[in-house]
């Protein structure tokens, strides 16, 4: 059985979700498998970012999957970027875990549920930290089958466009491996 990888980058901001100046990002997520395998949850602390910056992820970055699937099997990506808006501490970020963590129970086999929206939105009420704004969310399935052996980049993008006060234009790039 392969082992697949998924390495959580780098952030890069073209325009802030502030206008009055730096977001704090963070992404919450988790990688659910075919075979019932699902990577505890994960949240990033939060990295101030400005227009035109691109920053590496710190803690709860990183490596967030690492494991032996069968090489017909399947994994999706799931991922919820936001915007802090109101400071918090170490055990917050910790309590959103735990929530993430307790949603990834409920959710059902992917290879069941065609793989649909499963961790994020299961998660989705249990993790909302004061009223962040969330600025996207990434349901991204994958084959092992079809990935390449050795490293590929991948960019997940997300804006707002609306003609209102809040706009925002992010790339998040993540590494999935196969090897």
């Amino acid at each position: 059985m392969p082992r697949v990888v998924v390495y959580l980058d780098e952030v890069r901001c073209h325009d802030t979700e502030d206008k009055t100046g730096k977001d704090e990002v963070y992404v919450i997520g988790a990688i659910k498998t075919s075979d019932s395998k699902t990577s505890e949850g994960f949240v990033t602390r939060p990295i101030n970012i400005d227009d035109d910056e691109t920053l590496k992820f710190g803690p709860g970055g990183g490596y967030v999957f690492d494991e032996q699937l069968p090489r017909n099997g399947l994994f999706q990506i799931e991922m919820t970027a936001l915007d802090e808006d109101t400071a918090k501490t170490a055990s917050d970020y910790e309590q959103a875990k735990k929530a993430i963590d307790k949603a990834l129970a409920t959710v059902p086999n992917p290879r069941v549920a065609a793989v649909g929206s499963l961790t994020v939105e299961a998660a989705d009420a249990a993790v909302r930290l004061d009223k962040d704004d969330e600025l996207g969310t990434l349901l991204k399935p994958f084959s092992v089958s079809q990935i390449p052996d050795g490293w590929t980049l991948h960019r997940w993008d997300f804006e707002e466009e609306g003609l209102g006060w809040s706009t925002w234009k992010y790339e998040i790039l993540y590494w999935v491996g196969k090897f």
